[in-house]
Formats: structure tokens, C-alpha cells, sequence
């Protein structure tokens, strides 16, 4: 995934068809998120979720940051301020995930995309809808 202008974006995804890439869509969202660009978000936010209390989890949470199995509530917190900047890892986490035992996966929100993405990539999954 890239992020920048919109413009630059669109002639990205053109070379990357031109150079042979089977897909490349610009992706219809409000903002340049997981990219360098969020850096005042990050901040802002971080200053928020570090003055929050973190409670060791019930299950070990995987973040596309480390794409680790962690249980620690301060490395779980960094992450999460991490996450806003840092790309999203979907191989190595879905990779993470299936290594530990995980088959099935729900999604919650206004549309199926990440089921989509879990599917091609996991075929075998069980892969759901909340909404």
C-alpha cells in the first residue's frame, strides 16, 4: 500500500499496472492513515491513549505494528499510538494469527473489505461479517 496525493496515487497505480501488477486501485478514504503524513494525529492521540490505564487483556492481542502475540499492556498501548503512522502488516499478522491457531476471523463495520482480503489470502478461514 502507498499513500500520498491523490494525483500521485493515480499515476502510481498506473506505472504499477504498466510495470505488470494485476491490481492497483486507489482505495476512497478521508485520509493518508498508517503513513507518515498521520504524525500530528499520532501525537495528539498518543498523548490520550498514555493517559489511559491498560489492563492486561483476557486473550493475547496481535497488532499489525509487531505483528506479535503480546499480552503486555504497555507494549500493547505503544502499538496502538504506533499504529496510526506505521503500515499495516496484514501478511505477517494474518501469518501470526494462523501460526497460533487462529481459523476464523469476524469483521465489524460498514463493509466487507478486510473479509475479502482475509479470504484471498486464507482461503481456508472462516472469515464473517458482525454487522
Amino acid at each position: 500500500m502507498i499513500t500520498g496525493s491523490k494525483q500521485g496515487v493515480r499515476l502510481a497505480c498506473k506505472s504499477f499496472k504498466a510495470e505488470g501488477a494485476k491490481k492497483a486501485v486507489p482505495l476512497s478514504i478521508s485520509g493518508s492513515f498508517h503513513s507518515p503524513y498521520m504524525k500530528d494525529a499520532e501525537l495528539e492521540l498518543g498523548e490520550i491513549i498514555r493517559s489511559m490505564e491498560f489492563s492486561a487483556p483476557r486473550c493475547p492481542i496481535v497488532q499489525s505494528v509487531d505483528c506479535e502475540v503480546n499480552t503486555d499492556p504497555q507494549r500493547i498501548k505503544k502499538n496502538l499510538i504506533s499504529h496510526i503512522t506505521n503500515t499495516v502488516n496484514w501478511t505477517r499478522m494474518l501469518k501470526t494469527l494462523t501460526d497460533f491457531g487462529v481459523n476464523e476471523f469476524y469483521e465489524s463495520g460498514p463493509d466487507d473489505t478486510l473479509q475479502k482480503i482475509v479470504a484471498r489470502m486464507r482461503p481456508d478461514a472462516l472469515v464473517t461479517s458482525l454487522a
